[in-house]
């Protein structure tokens, strides 16, 4: 009589499978968490050229600098940003002397973004590595 083989995986195969998609995710998990790191710290820096938009149209209408977020929610199509948090950033508005400052940090170092943002009047962005807070004095974003 002949054998007939069974189709079929083995467990060693199976667990060799296993193996390799472990350590395949063990690469590709922190390169994935980097990647919308990256991301939502792009995002608040786009979310802070929408708040300069909204202040130079306030500044056109009232002859002054709006002094909060709270002013300038009607100039913001997201009622997130308005709030003051979208994508992972805590975001706020204050006078200066000259006219305004804008401050973004992400809520939690180092999971929604490892960089703190600084604008203000001028439009030049700032940056720096968390927890600290990005100030006038802190490093210029090159474009």
């Amino acid at each position: 009589m002949a054998q007939t083989r069974q189709r079929g995986w083995s467990l060693v195969e199976l667990l060799i499978v296993l193996a390799i998609i472990t350590i395949m995710m063990a690469f590709a998990i922190p390169y994935f968490q980097g990647a919308v790191m990256d991301t939502t710290e792009t995002a608040a820096i786009q979310a802070i050229h929408t708040i300069h938009t909204a202040e130079v149209q306030y500044f056109a209408q009232n002859n002054h600098f709006a002094p909060s977020l709270r002013d300038l929610a009607g100039k913001i199509n997201t009622t997130a940003l308005a709030a003051g948090r979208k994508g992972g950033y805590q975001f706020s508005v204050e006078e200066t002397q000259t006219g305004y400052a804008i401050h973004a940090e992400p809520m939690k170092c180092g999971v929604n973004g490892k960089r703190s943002f600084y604008s203000d009047d001028t439009m030049i962005m700032r940056q720096a590595k968390c927890p600290e807070p990005a100030t006038a004095e802190s490093e210029e974003i090159k474009k």
